[in-house]
């Protein structure tokens, strides 16, 4: 019995030994699983992390790369339009040795240039870029993100190839740009830029008040960024107002050389009264040499360097055509654009953008404004001279048309007290109706000044020149002296006497009649007459 029961024990604890054996394996097996995944786990996110910083350096190196294509055609660009200027000099060697030197000194030095920026030893945290172009670029973006101008003025903007850090420096321009949009008080700024030590940009406003560092918390982690790059940066403001900021930040800076055209060459090729004036509307003096040398010949041109210049000319002056430069130092062409098509005197002038980059955001928002063109300004230039001309010759043929329609004899108009005008005609064909309306209304009984056919329109004379020139591309002197022989000859025509007609088409003098007559059709209004009552008249 005893020995039953010590056998019967020892299986028990036998039994009891290999189930705490089992349990520890698992245990230890569980273990070793829970580390493999932590294992795992850690290898995953260092993976991970390797594939993010992987994909930012492909990216980075992308973006580098479509700045340096973009900052190469720029370069390119600039070669090969200083290329052209080299042809009439080649047909003059004699007299223009000294310009055509100046031009290859100036090829070889972008020629250069190109190639330094080229190197693939570069240390630099950017590729290169042009700083007209992206200066130009940065504050068309600033503008399209609060949907309203600048109040940045920017003096010059020195043609030059910049290598420094570009995020950073498009960082602080746009921290430029929301403190000067944050600021009241201030009608504007001055933006001046400097590159004798580096890359030093200043923002200046109009402030007396006393002068303190900025405190703001996103400025002060900016600024700490700058210094840890090398650079300055300080923002000094008074009350609610940004009085200034200045940021100096280390840069490899390449002026590009100068060249001014020999004018010379254009004293026998400028366009005379005959031809078509245009409006040059051109931030950039070198480029507007550029396209004065290349449209000077088949053009009448007029030069401007902003918007508020231009709007000028185009008020004194008219204008059968406006050039102009998608971005401006007090503005933008888009936002002038704008501007013209709500004004009746100036909406039908084509309207041409020119541009140095081409940005598919860029070309859609010039559609959108209803531009006319959009021309790059690598374009060839025999190229634009023919769109130009196109464009203008248009613009002629639908002038003809409004004449014609205004001219055209209409008795249910000229009887009704008010003009006969159709919700389905343009807003030129309905001022072309009223006018003659006006005309026919008034002329035996007025004397048809610019002035009393102003008050009939409500507007001031200027705008109703401005007006007539915009949808007949006469002056109303032209127009009305148009409108008086077409209502004498639709008299003369109508069997009406010399004396009936000249009273008809508001003439105090017979004779002056007779003398306006026949310098227009050559004929004297008697023969005209007798020509009409055998034959139709055949004049021009």
């Amino acid at each position: 019995m005893i020995d039953l029961l010590n056998g019967t024990s020892g299986e028990a604890l036998l039994s009891s030994f290999f189930g705490f054996l089992l349990l520890l394996s698992i245990l230890v097996f569980c273990v070793y699983l829970v580390k493999l995944a932590i294992t795992y786990q850690a290898k995953l996110k260092s993976f991970q992390a390797e594939l993010t910083q992987a994909n930012q350096i492909i990216q980075s190196l992308r973006q580098q790369r479509e700045s340096e294509r973009r900052t190469f055609g720029q370069l390119f660009a600039e070669i090969t339009k200083n290329v052209t200027w080299l042809a009439p000099y080649i047909a003059n060697v004699k007299t223009h040795t000294d310009e055509m030197n100046a031009l290859l000194q100036r090829i070889n030095q972008l020629l250069d240039s190109t190639k330094q920026w080229n190197e693939s030893s570069r240390q630099m945290l950017s590729s290169p870029f042009l700083l007209q172009p992206w200066l130009k670029n940065q504050l068309s973006f600033e503008k399209a993100k609060s949907q309203q101008p600048l109040p940045i003025h920017i003096s010059e903007i020195p043609e030059l190839l910049v290598q420094t850090h570009l995020e950073l420096l498009e960082k602080v321009f746009s921290k430029f740009c929301q403190d000067v949009r944050q600021s009241t008080g201030i009608s504007g700024y001055v933006l001046e830029i400097e590159s004798q030590q580096g890359l030093r940009l200043t923002l200046t406003g109009n402030v007396e008040a006393t002068r303190e560092e900025c405190a703001d918390a996103s400025y002060l982690l900016l600024k700490k960024r700058v210094e840890e790059n090398g650079g300055e940066l300080c923002c000094l403001h008074s009350s609610q107002s940004i009085a200034q900021y200045t940021l100096n930040l280390p840069a490899t800076v390449s002026e590009l050389p100068q060249f001014t055209p020999d004018f010379r060459y254009l004293q026998h090729h400028v366009a005379d009264e005959t031809k078509a004036k245009v409006l040059i509307v051109e931030s950039e003096p070198e480029f507007m040499d550029w396209l004065y040398y290349h449209l000077a010949a088949d053009f009448r041109l007029t030069l401007c360097q902003t918007w508020q210049g231009a709007q000028y000319e185009l008020d004194e002056q008219g204008a059968e055509l406006i050039l102009c430069d998608t971005q401006l130092s007090d503005g933008d062409a888009a936002s002038w654009l704008s501007t013209l098509k709500h004004q009746p005197e100036y909406a039908a002038i084509p309207f041409v953008m020119l541009t140095a980059v081409d940005d598919p955001q860029q070309r859609l928002q010039a559609w959108q404004c209803y531009a006319d063109d959009y021309v790059s300004k690598n374009s060839d230039p025999a190229l634009l001279v023919v769109r130009l001309n196109a464009l203008i010759e248009n613009r002629r043929l639908v002038q003809q048309q409004m004449l014609s329609l205004s001219l055209a004899t209409n008795s249910a108009q000229a009887s009704s007290s008010t003009p006969v005008l159709s919700t389905t005609e343009s807003l030129d064909e309905q001022f072309a109706k009223r006018l003659r309306w006006v005309i026919d209304q008034h002329i035996t009984t007025q004397e048809l000044t610019v002035e009393f056919v102003a008050q009939q329109f409500h507007t001031s004379s200027r705008s109703l020149q401005r007006r007539v020139q915009s949808v007949f591309g006469l002056s109303y002197s032209q127009y009305l002296k148009q409108t008086q022989l077409q209502i004498a000859k639709d008299a003369l025509v109508a069997g009406h006497s010399v004396k009936e007609a000249a009273y008809y088409a508001g003439f105090t003098s017979q004779n002056y009649f007779g003398r306006v007559f026949r310098a227009e059709y050559g004929v004297t209004p008697s023969q005209f007459k007798k020509d009409a009552s055998t034959k139709p008249p055949n004049l021009a």
